[in-house]
């Protein structure tokens, strides 16, 4: 298996980030799945993700394949779900996308194994996060991965709920 490096996004990867989000984009369009809008996420959105050193990418050298956000920014929406976890210190995941051509081969697992490896080693209580109902492949893989269902919250522009999901650490 090849080896593959995850670190924190930098200023001048910003474009590639942003090109890389908009071919997951173009690719969820093409199948149908309205996951993304036309201004999210964006440049702006991707900017504040680096400069609040949220943003995480894996690469392959100097490659990045995919990206990650993780912070503990929870959308008001949030709020009306019966999370199981009371407590206030939890991690969410945001923006997770490996671009078209790299899909397949386990790299979005490999993210989340970052994700719940550093939410345990910086004392998280579990790991929060939403995804688009109308995405069969993400369901799937968050179920996979032992994330329980909480429940579904609505965004603007989006046709369809997403399901929200919560793993204890």
């Amino acid at each position: 298996m090849p080896s593959f490096t995850i670190s924190l996004v930098l200023s001048h990867q910003l474009q590639t980030v942003v090109q890389l989000l908009e071919a997951c984009k173009m690719a969820l369009d093409e199948i149908g799945i309205q996951q993304w809008v036309k201004d999210y996420p964006n440049e702006r959105i991707v900017m504040q993700d680096i400069k609040n050193q949220d943003l995480f990418c894996i690469k392959k050298e100097d490659q990045i394949l995919g990206v990650i956000t993780l912070n503990e920014y929870q959308d008001i929406e949030y709020q009306a779900l019966d999370w199981l976890h009371k407590k206030t210190k939890v991690m969410v995941v945001h923006r997770l996308a490996v671009h078209p051509a790299f899909q397949g081969n386990g790299l979005a697992s490999l993210l989340m194994d970052f994700a719940e490896d550093k939410a345990q080693k910086e004392g998280y209580y579990s790991i929060r996060l939403d995804a688009y109902s109308g995405n069969p492949h993400i369901q799937r893989f968050y179920k996979k991965r032992a994330y329980a269902y909480i429940g579904q919250v609505f965004f603007p522009m989006r046709p369809l709920a997403f399901n929200c999901f919560e793993k204890l650490i």
